[in-house]
Parts: C-alpha cells; structure tokens; sequence
C-alpha cells in the first residue's frame, strides 16, 4: 500500500488555510464555503504532484551545483596557427 504522507499533509494544511482565509470558518459547513478544487480530495492530487516536483527539482538543483565544483574547466584554445 503506498501511502503519501508529505502530499496529504501537505493538501490538509492548504484545505485548512483555505477555510481560514478564504471561507467562511464559522460556519457549520465551512467545507462548502471555499471553491472545489481546495476541498479534499481534490487539493491532495495537485499538491502532491507540485511538492514532489519541487523537492526533486531542488535535489536535481543541488547535485548539479555538486557536480560543477568537482568538474575541472578545461578551455580549449582555438586560434589559427
């Protein structure tokens, strides 16, 4: 069973901040005070995606800057003669 635990806490702190600033958190029903695609499940399978895409573009980010430390600059002279 593969469980998204950053992704669901991830969409569960958006639905709730959702409510708290775009709803209505008074209310009995403060789930139906803010649009569709914030209410859960929905928030979750965009979230998910957006959280993991950016923590694999900062270790992407991360190792590219490694490599380029450990990566001599050679130059390669090309003049005529």
């Amino acid at each position: 069973m593969y469980l998204n635990v950053f992704g669901t806490a991830a969409g569960d702190w958006i639905y709730t901040a959702s409510i708290q600033w775009i709803g209505n958190p008074n209310s009995d029903q403060a789930h139906y005070t803010i649009p569709w695609v914030f209410r859960i499940p929905q928030v979750t399978a965009w979230v998910s995606p957006l959280l993991y895409g950016a923590i694999g573009w900062l270790i992407q980010f991360g190792y590219d800057q490694i490599k380029k430390k450990q990566t001599p600059s050679c130059t390669v002279n090309s003049g005529s003669g």
